[in-house]
């Protein structure tokens, strides 16, 4: 993969993360929030931005404008975990 491939991938890798990932995490957010527990499908976003969030942080100092918006997503996916847990009676 040459460098504008690499470049180029990680610029619709972080687009997709803000479009789809970041609001699914605010959703997430606001249940574990109110109270509820994680679904299965919740854990399984949970699961698959824990994983991407590993591929994103190659490419974030590529992309200095995108360095805030992961940051701060990972600090949410820590706040839901510790929600959640708290939810579940732990």
């Amino acid at each position: 993969m040459s460098n504008q491939e690499h470049t180029g991938t990680g610029q619709i890798l972080l687009e997709q993360f803000v479009k789809v990932d970041v609001p699914e995490l605010k959703k997430i957010h606001k249940s574990v929030s109110e109270g509820q527990k994680l679904s299965a499908g919740q854990l399984e976003v949970m699961k698959r931005y824990l994983e991407e969030s590993h591929a994103l942080s190659k490419f974030v100092h590529e992309f200095p404008e995108y360095e805030d918006i992961v940051m701060g997503s990972i600090e949410v996916y820590h706040e839901i975990t510790e929600m959640a847990l708290k939810n579940e009676g732990g």
